[in-house]
């Protein structure tokens, strides 16, 4: 693990931060067999391999939604399920826990994360897991962190109708609406406290229009200093 600049660190040990992961992080997650967590496209390319799906697609999103067309949605989840169960989370992931965050969120299914808070027995906060609006909840910030889970969870109590196809991303956003204005807020709170510009305009994921499709999240928040954190730990 890389030493932070000072600054960072300091930042960090304020405990005013907000964390946001993605399939970035499989790399630190490993099964009993020593395999790693799967990035979209190579989950994409094993979609298509699984269920003979030619040509060939690196897009989770379009690989995912011609599974669940020609198999069934409980094929694809089945297959989800099974990949990504059993992930351990190395000391990179288990360091994040020793920090306190204002807020966690993940756009991951698993629950990588919350092990690594299960193996932190001296973690400062313990995370509560929300997946959908119904599982909102008033979250104390000196003992608990929210932990929200934008696509969907497939595993633990916060298990959901998850977010991965393309039609997904129309169909469930009502559901999900409420913990993406949370994002929001946190983001443009964190943005003003560190004399930013305004994130609100730039994180609107999910489109109102019908065709929906799978947001690009990546590139939105690497324009943000302020949460640029993810970038300088590994």
């Amino acid at each position: 693990m890389k030493t932070l600049p000072l600054g960072l660190r300091q930042v960090l040990e304020s405990g005013d931060c907000v964390l946001f992961l993605g399939a970035g992080i499989g790399q630190h997650l490993k099964k009993p067999d020593g395999e790693t967590a799967p990035d979209g496209s190579i989950l994409a390319r094993e979609l298509c391999a699984k269920f003979g799906i030619d040509p060939e697609t690196t897009d989770l999103a379009k690989a995912a939604q011609l599974v669940e067309i020609r198999k069934s949605r409980s094929d694809l989840e089945a297959f989800l399920k099974k990949r990504l169960s059993e992930l351990e989370p190395d000391d990179v992931i288990r360091w994040l826990t020793t920090f306190r965050w204002r807020a966690i969120f993940t756009t991951n299914y698993d629950q990588s994360l919350l092990r690594a808070y299960e193996l932190n027995a001296t973690a400062p906060q313990m995370p509560v897991p929300m997946s959908v609006t119904a599982d909102l909840e008033y979250t104390e910030p000196r003992t608990q962190i929210p932990v929200f889970y934008l696509h969907g969870a497939l595993f633990g109590t916060a298990a959901s109708n998850i977010v991965i196809t393309q039609d997904d991303y129309a169909r469930f956003q009502s559901k999900r609406r409420m913990l993406w204005e949370r994002l929001k807020l946190e983001f443009a709170l964190t943005a003003a406290q560190r004399n930013q510009v305004d994130f609100r305009t730039g994180l609107n994921p999910l489109s109102d229009a019908p065709t929906a499709r799978r947001p690009d999240s990546e590139s939105r928040f690497n324009r943000c200093k302020s949460v640029r954190i993810s970038a300088a730990l590994w």
